[in-house]
């Protein structure tokens, strides 16, 4: 699964923001059932997210459900990856896990800021599932991705 939208930012100031900012601010509207995120409470690590490996949190969903987020990789201010694990609530019996993505590319005189995720299915049944949580995601991101772009601006065209 995978989103992108260009933003008016550099890569820096993309990448520190993205990372940066509260989760709570940027998935706030949840899509289908794709719940918003409530809270996050960082498990170990420094409290700014995204600035170093190995940091993890909870994040708390509008469901009730709650996933750990644990950065896996940093290559600032290009790109980084994470793992969702200890999975709650109704997902938690079809998937194990989620491995995502953040990417930023210079793109004229902004940055193209792309999500991705791989989900980590428990059984068939969480295989059969996936595509139909893949197109659900889609609007998912897109809320998130929408947030992301009125808070940096969209490039002039």
């Amino acid at each position: 699964m995978e989103r992108s939208i260009v933003v008016a930012a550099p890569v820096e100031v993309a990448y520190d923001r993205v990372l940066g900012d509260e989760l709570t601010g940027l998935f706030d509207r949840g899509h289908l059932l794709l719940p918003a995120i409530d809270a996050t409470v960082t498990l170990s690590g420094p409290t700014r997210w995204g600035t170093e490996v190995g940091q993890s949190r909870r994040i708390v969903l509008a469901d009730g459900g709650s996933m750990v987020e644990t950065v896996r990789t940093i290559d600032a201010p290009e790109a980084t990856t994470y793992e969702m694990s200890d999975l709650t609530g109704p997902f938690a019996t079809l998937f194990s896990g989620v491995l995502g993505e953040w990417t930023f590319e210079p793109l004229g005189g902004g940055t193209r800021v792309t999500w991705r995720w791989r989900l980590r299915p428990r059984s068939v049944v969480g295989r059969i599932a996936a595509p139909v949580i893949a197109r659900m995601w889609q609007g998912y991101a897109a809320k998130a991705l929408e947030r992301i772009q009125t808070s940096l601006g969209s490039p002039r065209g």
